[in-house]
């Protein structure tokens, strides 16, 4: 053993102690990111939000599990997931559904009325000048920056992947909330995409990305999508992917780098 590895010697870099510094890989750079747009945008609407050293997140009081999201910011040992899972419960709606997301392998969180579902890809892409935008040449999108904006996003996404209201989520609050920009597809006067990210750190984070089911096909989504990937041209861009949507973004050029777990519990 080294004199640099004995006692006294300085923690090593794991890529996911609070002291990390910004830019030690893009998926901490997007973790991090992901939970300023979670909290900052939770807190403008008033909904419950969570965070520490180990998660940060949001609920909305919505029975979508989806609408409320949590992330954990590091790899966790089975006791200390424990007393996470505890926090989040004591902060949440009692009974209320939500969606945890993790970075790195979890141990299984069954006994703690948890429900696995899924590894979701995760996907980056550097920064680059798109091909051509698809979709009609009558599509038209725009920033959202009124409350009847915000109305028509949770409709069409609750029209694209139906699970009902997103409780808070659309609050008018989240106009103000800085480095965050939702986005809405129009064509021949029907709002038919969303789009959002999260833009303020060193990534351009895309998220809800919908598209309604009667305009699926024509390059709709794929349009939204290229809007909030160059959010900041000079940023990469990174998401959680599905494995049926990952062809649509290899397309655009990500690419799939690990693996989150995904959980639902309440």
């Amino acid at each position: 053993m080294s004199e640099q590895q004995g006692r006294g010697a300085p923690a090593l870099e794991d890529g996911w102690s609070p002291a990390t510094p910004a830019g030690d890989t893009l998926l901490r750079d997007y973790v991090d990111s992901l939970v300023r747009y979670l909290v900052d945008a939770g807190a403008a609407v008033g909904a419950a939000t969570v965070e520490d050293h180990d998660l940060g997140g949001v609920h909305h009081g919505a029975e979508f599990p989806f609408a409320n999201f949590v992330v954990a910011r590091r790899p966790m040992s089975e006791s200390a997931w424990r007393d996470a899972i505890r926090r989040l419960r004591a902060a949440f709606p009692a009974g209320m559904p939500f969606a945890l997301f993790s970075p790195c392998p979890t141990p299984s969180l069954a006994a703690e009325g948890f429900t696995l579902a899924g590894h979701p890809p995760f996907m980056l892409r550097p920064p680059g000048a798109p091909p051509t935008r698809p979709g009609p040449s009558s599509l038209t999108i725009t920033a959202v920056d009124s409350v009847e904006g915000l109305d028509r996003f949770e409709q069409t996404l609750i029209d694209a992947y139906p699970g009902g209201p997103a409780g808070t989520m659309f609050g008018a609050g989240l106009l103000d909330v800085r480095d965050v920009t939702l986005w809405t597809a129009e064509l021949d006067g029907m709002t038919v995409a969303t789009a959002a990210g999260h833009h303020g750190g060193r990534v351009n984070g895309v998220e809800i990305i919908s598209c309604r089911p009667e305009v699926r096909g024509r390059g709709i989504g794929e349009a939204v999508t290229w809007t909030a990937t160059l959010a900041r041209p000079e940023l990469p861009a990174a998401l959680i992917a599905s494995d049926a949507g990952r062809p649509v973004y290899e397309r655009m050029g990500f690419l799939a780098v690990s693996r989150f777990t995904l959980w639902i519990g309440a």
